[in-house]
């Protein structure tokens, strides 16, 4: 997981996201994480360009193995 946060913050960074901070993958129920409509939209707009991400986002169902 911290390799995870560490790379996420990182890429945040890259992309310009200046007011936004990830603390767990998920980014729900913490504090620590937070971000403004601004940064998430730079986010999405990066993520919609990963064609794995627009399969899971497209599929009406979604299943994955997390080990």
């Amino acid at each position: 997981i911290f390799r995870y946060l560490a790379e996420m913050n990182k890429i945040s960074k890259v992309l310009g996201l200046n007011k936004s901070k990830w603390s767990n993958p998920h980014g729900l129920s913490n504090r620590e994480n937070f971000s403004t409509i601004h940064d998430l939209s730079i986010l999405c707009n990066y993520a919609m360009k990963k064609n794995e991400f627009r399969k899971v986002v497209n599929a009406k169902e979604y299943s994955c193995l997390i080990e």
